[in-house]
Protein backbone atom coordinates (compact mmCIF):
# COMPACT_ATOMS: atom_id res chain seq x y z
CA UNK A 1 0.00 0.00 0.00
CA UNK A 2 1.38 3.35 -0.99
CA UNK A 3 1.09 6.37 1.22
CA UNK A 4 -0.52 9.51 -0.23
CA UNK A 5 1.09 12.88 0.40
CA UNK A 6 -0.54 16.30 0.72
CA UNK A 7 0.38 18.94 -1.85
CA UNK A 8 2.84 21.52 -0.54
CA UNK A 9 1.53 25.03 -0.03
CA UNK A 10 3.31 28.17 -1.13
CA UNK A 11 3.57 30.50 1.90
CA UNK A 12 3.25 33.56 -0.40
CA UNK A 13 -0.14 32.43 -1.66
CA UNK A 14 -2.03 33.34 1.56
CA UNK A 15 -3.52 29.89 2.05
CA UNK A 16 -4.09 29.14 -1.66
CA UNK A 17 -1.78 26.48 -3.07
CA UNK A 18 0.32 27.52 -6.04
CA UNK A 19 0.32 25.09 -8.96
CA UNK A 20 2.67 22.28 -7.85
CA UNK A 21 2.39 20.76 -11.33
CA UNK A 22 3.85 23.77 -13.11
CA UNK A 23 6.20 22.46 -15.80
CA UNK A 24 9.23 23.94 -17.55
CA UNK A 25 9.05 24.60 -21.31
CA UNK A 26 11.02 21.43 -22.10
CA UNK A 27 8.45 18.96 -20.73
CA UNK A 28 5.31 17.78 -22.49
CA UNK A 29 1.98 18.73 -20.93
CA UNK A 30 1.21 15.04 -20.33
CA UNK A 31 4.03 15.05 -17.76
CA UNK A 32 1.63 16.92 -15.43
CA UNK A 33 -0.30 13.66 -14.91
CA UNK A 34 2.84 11.63 -14.18
CA UNK A 35 4.15 14.35 -11.86
CA UNK A 36 0.86 14.39 -9.93
CA UNK A 37 1.08 10.63 -9.46
CA UNK A 38 4.66 10.89 -8.17
CA UNK A 39 4.10 13.91 -5.91
CA UNK A 40 0.99 12.30 -4.41
CA UNK A 41 2.92 9.14 -3.54
CA UNK A 42 0.89 6.92 -5.88
CA UNK A 43 4.10 6.17 -7.81
CA UNK A 44 7.82 6.47 -7.08
CA UNK A 45 9.06 7.30 -10.58
CA UNK A 46 7.92 8.78 -13.87
CA UNK A 47 9.33 8.82 -17.41
CA UNK A 48 8.62 11.31 -20.14
CA UNK A 49 10.15 12.63 -23.33
CA UNK A 50 11.67 16.09 -23.62
CA UNK A 51 9.62 18.36 -25.87
CA UNK A 52 12.42 20.92 -26.19
CA UNK A 53 16.17 20.93 -25.59
CA UNK A 54 17.35 21.29 -22.01
CA UNK A 55 20.73 20.92 -20.32
CA UNK A 56 21.20 18.31 -17.65
CA UNK A 57 21.77 21.08 -15.09
CA UNK A 58 18.38 22.64 -16.01
CA UNK A 59 16.70 19.27 -15.62
CA UNK A 60 18.31 18.45 -12.27
CA UNK A 61 17.69 21.97 -10.93
CA UNK A 62 13.97 21.68 -11.72
CA UNK A 63 13.89 18.17 -10.21
CA UNK A 64 15.39 19.49 -6.97
CA UNK A 65 12.58 22.08 -6.71
CA UNK A 66 10.17 19.12 -6.59
CA UNK A 67 12.41 17.06 -4.23
CA UNK A 68 13.01 14.52 -7.03
CA UNK A 69 16.05 12.81 -8.56
CA UNK A 70 16.57 12.97 -12.34
CA UNK A 71 18.22 10.88 -15.06
CA UNK A 72 18.37 11.39 -18.82
CA UNK A 73 19.25 9.17 -21.75
CA UNK A 74 20.70 9.90 -25.18
CA UNK A 75 17.28 9.54 -26.85
CA UNK A 76 15.58 12.51 -25.17
CA UNK A 77 13.86 10.60 -22.39
CA UNK A 78 14.02 11.77 -18.80
CA UNK A 79 13.00 10.05 -15.57
CA UNK A 80 12.20 11.68 -12.23
CA UNK A 81 12.05 9.68 -9.00
CA UNK A 82 11.37 10.16 -5.32
CA UNK A 83 14.38 7.99 -4.38
CA UNK A 84 17.94 7.86 -5.79
CA UNK A 85 18.80 5.20 -8.35
CA UNK A 86 15.27 4.41 -9.51
CA UNK A 87 15.33 6.90 -12.40
CA UNK A 88 18.58 5.41 -13.76
CA UNK A 89 17.26 1.87 -13.40
CA UNK A 90 14.05 2.80 -15.23
CA UNK A 91 15.92 4.24 -18.23
CA UNK A 92 18.27 1.21 -18.29
CA UNK A 93 15.30 -1.19 -18.43
CA UNK A 94 13.69 0.89 -21.17
CA UNK A 95 16.88 0.85 -23.27
CA UNK A 96 17.46 -2.89 -22.85
CA UNK A 97 16.70 -5.13 -25.84
CA UNK A 98 13.76 -7.49 -25.76
CA UNK A 99 10.31 -7.46 -24.22
CA UNK A 100 10.34 -5.31 -21.10
CA UNK A 101 6.70 -4.17 -20.90
CA UNK A 102 6.02 -6.03 -17.66
CA UNK A 103 9.19 -4.88 -15.86
CA UNK A 104 8.81 -1.32 -17.09
CA UNK A 105 5.18 -1.16 -16.00
CA UNK A 106 6.03 -2.53 -12.58
CA UNK A 107 8.85 -0.04 -11.92
CA UNK A 108 6.55 2.77 -13.10
CA UNK A 109 4.06 1.70 -10.45
CA UNK A 110 1.27 0.62 -12.79
CA UNK A 111 -1.12 -2.01 -11.42
CA UNK A 112 0.10 -5.54 -12.11
CA UNK A 113 -3.18 -6.46 -13.83
CA UNK A 114 -2.65 -3.59 -16.28
CA UNK A 115 1.02 -4.54 -16.82
CA UNK A 116 0.00 -8.10 -17.67
CA UNK A 117 -2.74 -6.92 -20.03
CA UNK A 118 -0.27 -4.61 -21.81
CA UNK A 119 2.24 -7.44 -22.13
CA UNK A 120 -0.45 -9.70 -23.61
CA UNK A 121 -1.12 -7.04 -26.27
CA UNK A 122 2.56 -6.65 -27.14
CA UNK A 123 4.60 -3.48 -27.50
CA UNK A 124 3.71 -2.99 -31.17
CA UNK A 125 -0.03 -3.11 -30.40
CA UNK A 126 -0.17 -0.76 -27.39
CA UNK A 127 -1.22 2.32 -29.36
CA UNK A 128 -4.05 0.53 -31.17
CA UNK A 129 -5.14 -1.10 -27.88
CA UNK A 130 -5.21 2.32 -26.20
CA UNK A 131 -7.25 3.76 -29.08
CA UNK A 132 -10.03 1.18 -28.78
CA UNK A 133 -13.22 2.80 -27.48
CA UNK A 134 -14.16 1.96 -23.89
CA UNK A 135 -17.01 3.14 -21.69
CA UNK A 136 -16.04 4.32 -18.24
CA UNK A 137 -19.12 4.63 -16.05
CA UNK A 138 -19.70 6.10 -12.60
CA UNK A 139 -16.63 6.29 -10.40
CA UNK A 140 -14.58 4.58 -13.12
CA UNK A 141 -14.68 7.75 -15.24
CA UNK A 142 -11.67 8.69 -13.10
CA UNK A 143 -9.55 6.02 -14.85
CA UNK A 144 -10.35 7.18 -18.39
CA UNK A 145 -6.88 7.96 -19.82
CA UNK A 146 -8.17 9.61 -23.02
CA UNK A 147 -7.15 13.14 -21.89
CA UNK A 148 -3.66 12.09 -20.75
CA UNK A 149 -1.91 13.74 -23.71
CA UNK A 150 -3.58 17.02 -22.70
CA UNK A 151 -2.42 16.66 -19.08
CA UNK A 152 -6.01 16.20 -17.90
CA UNK A 153 -6.17 12.59 -16.72
CA UNK A 154 -5.77 10.98 -13.31
CA UNK A 155 -3.79 8.00 -14.62
CA UNK A 156 -1.02 7.70 -17.19
CA UNK A 157 -1.33 4.05 -18.17
CA UNK A 158 -3.82 2.00 -20.16
CA UNK A 159 -6.10 0.28 -17.65
CA UNK A 160 -6.66 -3.44 -18.13
CA UNK A 161 -10.42 -2.84 -18.18
CA UNK A 162 -12.89 -0.01 -17.79
CA UNK A 163 -13.56 -1.26 -14.24
CA UNK A 164 -10.00 -1.67 -12.95
CA UNK A 165 -10.13 -1.21 -9.16
CA UNK A 166 -6.34 -0.97 -8.83
CA UNK A 167 -6.21 1.91 -11.32
CA UNK A 168 -8.98 3.61 -9.37
CA UNK A 169 -6.87 3.42 -6.21
CA UNK A 170 -4.10 5.43 -7.92
CA UNK A 171 -6.56 8.26 -8.60
CA UNK A 172 -7.49 8.39 -4.92
CA UNK A 173 -3.93 9.44 -4.03
CA UNK A 174 -4.15 12.40 -6.41
CA UNK A 175 -7.47 13.43 -4.89
CA UNK A 176 -6.25 13.03 -1.31
CA UNK A 177 -3.19 15.14 -2.10
CA UNK A 178 -5.42 17.90 -3.52
CA UNK A 179 -3.84 17.74 -6.98
CA UNK A 180 -6.91 16.86 -9.08
CA UNK A 181 -7.97 20.49 -9.54
CA UNK A 182 -4.51 21.45 -10.82
CA UNK A 183 -4.63 18.74 -13.49
CA UNK A 184 -7.91 19.98 -14.91
CA UNK A 185 -7.46 23.75 -14.60
CA UNK A 186 -3.70 23.99 -15.02
CA UNK A 187 -3.22 21.97 -18.18
CA UNK A 188 -4.99 24.48 -20.41
CA UNK A 189 -3.00 27.38 -18.88
CA UNK A 190 0.25 25.47 -19.51
CA UNK A 191 -0.64 24.85 -23.16
CA UNK A 192 -1.52 28.54 -23.66
CA UNK A 193 1.76 29.74 -22.13
CA UNK A 194 3.78 27.23 -24.18
CA UNK A 195 2.08 28.45 -27.39
CA UNK A 196 2.76 32.07 -26.45
CA UNK A 197 6.47 31.34 -25.83
CA UNK A 198 6.75 29.67 -29.24
CA UNK A 199 5.62 32.85 -31.05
Amino acid sequence: IRRCYAARRDPKSHGMASDPLNLPRWLKVSARVDLALVLSGARDVMRTELSDSASFSEITHWARTKALYASCDAFGFVAFARYPGISRRLLAIDAAPGDHILRLGQILGYPICCCRAARAQGENQLDSWAARPRRYLGQFRAIDPSRYHFGESLISHIPCSSKCERSLKLTECIRQAGLERFLIAGASRYLQSKTARAR
